[in-house]
């Protein structure tokens, strides 16, 4: 029946050291992976863009707004395997490593937007990454813009053709 006061405390220090270390390292991976000249993007498993690097959005010439949120093979873009042919939504290296639940490396691609002329040709690798009953949960794409080497290849095959037809004359 007297009165008195109950009071409770409890040490902070450990939580919030933890805290500012995860704060950091969110923050040089978001550095990271902002530098990279690499395009990075990372798909949901529903195939929508969860995040997108600077890389990403000027290879593609698009701003995040028109990226994030979205289903890219549903975006205004074409696009072609390496030998030419069309290239379904269906065959996008990020579809077929979600369905195989197996990376696909090395797919060379071209895209552009559905009325340009110029197309842009890229080097990817999809990686599923899976939860622990082994079903997708996002798929981190990455890519290079190879369109130059491309050009480089294209010409060097033309001039080889030259010469042959001249050596053959």
């Amino acid at each position: 029946g007297e009165p008195h006061l109950l009071v409770a405390s409890e040490d902070i220090t450990e939580r919030n050291r933890v805290a500012a270390a995860l704060r950091e390292s969110e923050e040089r991976f978001r550095e990271l992976i902002e530098e990279l000249g690499v395009g990075i993007a990372v798909l949901d498993r529903d195939l929508r863009v969860v995040l997108a690097n600077r890389s990403a959005l000027e290879m593609l010439g698009v701003t995040s707004d028109q990226l994030l949120g979205h289903v890219p093979h549903a975006s205004p873009f074409e696009s072609l395997n390496e030998d030419g042919s069309v290239m379904t939504p269906e065959m996008q290296p990020s579809r077929i490593a979600m369905a195989t639940k197996r990376p696909v490396r090395h797919v060379v691609m071209a895209r552009r937007r559905v009325g340009q002329m110029d197309w842009v040709w890229y080097l990817v690798d999809a990686v599923p990454q899976l939860d622990q009953h082994g079903e997708v949960r996002r798929t981190i794409i990455t890519f290079h813009d190879i369109t130059e080497r491309r050009r480089a290849e294209e010409g060097q095959r033309e001039l080889h053709e030259a010469l042959r037809v001249a050596a053959s004359d």
